[in-house]
């Protein structure tokens, strides 16, 4: 487990092999402060099944920065899907630098059958190669995967 997730206490009968029974994701949230602006709310995967699919997961929100229920739940959603696996160490080998340019620019893309069907589909283009993902965040080593914000808006 990484650092983030060592802020919780994981039962041990969590972390085995075939993990709580009955469940096959549990995510652990609380609602302690951080010193670290941009910090206020995360989410990570702390444990993963032998298939690489998430088994635990860890997300924790500033009570400073919660404002309105909506945004609340809004921002729950997003860090759960971090949780749940969208997130630069879970995607590498789905992420492509796009073989063509998009817009006049090599794009990084997630590609997988399932989100170009769905994009294809949402979009209602044939062609789609994947969604993009956001390049604002600086260099790929360094950013968390979000959605392009062009194609997706804030998700």
């Amino acid at each position: 487990m990484g650092s983030l997730c060592d802020k919780f206490t994981v039962p041990t009968a969590h972390r085995r092999d075939d993990g709580a029974p009955n469940f096959d994701f549990i995510i652990y949230a609380a609602a302690r402060p951080s010193s670290i602006e941009s910090m206020a709310v995360w989410a990570v995967t702390c444990s993963t099944w032998g298939d690489l699919r998430p088994s635990i997961g860890a997300m924790n929100f500033d009570p400073n920065y919660m404002t309105d229920t909506a945004w609340s739940v809004r921002v729950a959603a997003h860090e759960i899907a971090h949780a749940l696996g969208f997130s630069k160490e879970n995607m590498e080998k789905k992420i492509k630098l796009s073989d063509k340019s998009v817009r006049g620019k090599h794009r990084r893309m997630l590609t997988g059958e399932h989100v170009q069907e769905m994009a294809r589909a949402h979009f209602g283009c044939d062609s789609l190669e994947g969604m993009e993902l956001e390049d604002e965040d600086g260099p790929w080593e360094n950013a968390i995967p979000h959605w392009k914000g062009r194609h997706a808006r804030d998700e």
